[in-house]
């Protein structure tokens, strides 16, 4: 995220606010009542949430919470910005821009029945195992991470950024070909046929490409209607195999 120069994985430029009418996404029946014992067992109070959102508005615009707000947030949470938490924490949140307004955050935070870091912290933990148990909502969370990571009015991001992001959201040992991937938009880096930024749907596609692929890609059907890109990624995929 960024709004303050930091950016890193879970990054954006843009100084939009995100409106009441943006979608607030957690987690879909988990009961987070037996895990809070030792953390924070106090009943939920709206009194509390807005106390605490009153720590991360804005100086200038008390309704909005900035860039330099979530960052406090983070760190108070004790979350590495570049951690998958951090998207995590914004997917929660719905925020897919640089800042979120104060009612989106209350309203995000209240459907959850969380007052409190401790128990907000508690609940964020709750989400690899529901995008484990449920590979339907991890596509939404996945799809979130590009709308998150795109500047403002962009509809591509920076090949870069999409470098830094994937292991992050994406894990090679569920995903085998993910590094032969990564490895590959690499290699294009300076060439006639560099690959400098990644649409949505590419980065849409490549789930489902690397939940439909084996390892040495032997179920690719160059007749399917893959975007050109994995067609160029199998091209070189191959070609690597022969040169070894």
């Amino acid at each position: 995220m960024t709004g303050t120069k930091r950016k890193r994985a879970p990054a954006k430029d843009s100084k939009k606010k995100t409106t009441a009418s943006k979608k607030v996404v957690s987690p879909k029946a988990v009961d987070l009542s037996h895990q809070t014992a030792g953390v924070d067992k106090r009943p939920y109070r709206a009194e509390r949430l807005a106390a605490m959102c009153d720590k991360y508005v804005s100086e200038d615009d008390k309704t909005t919470i900035d860039a330099e707000g979530l960052f406090a947030l983070m760190e108070e949470m004790e979350i590495d910005e570049t951690a998958v938490d951090a998207f995590y924490l914004l997917y929660l949140l719905g925020q897919e821009e640089s800042t979120v307004s104060r009612a989106a955050f209350e309203t995000a935070l209240s459907r959850v029945s969380c007052d409190s870091v401790a128990k907000i912290r508690v609940h964020l933990r709750q989400f690899g195992a529901v995008f484990h148990a449920d590979p339907t909502q991890f596509k939404e969370f996945y799809s979130f991470v590009f709308r998150n990571l795109r500047d403002e009015k962009q509809k591509q991001v920076p090949v870069g950024l999409v470098l830094d992001t994937l292991p992050v959201v994406l894990s090679t040992q569920e995903f085998p070909l993910l590094q032969s991937f990564i490895d590959f938009l690499k290699s294009t880096v300076g060439t006639s046929e560099e690959v400098k930024k990644i649409t949505q749907d590419q980065w849409n596609v490549l789930l489902d490409f690397l939940n439909q692929m084996d390892p040495d890609m032997a179920k690719y059907d160059e007749t399917a209607a893959w975007p050109c890109l994995f067609d160029d990624f199998v091209d070189w995929f191959q070609n690597s195999k022969k040169g070894k």
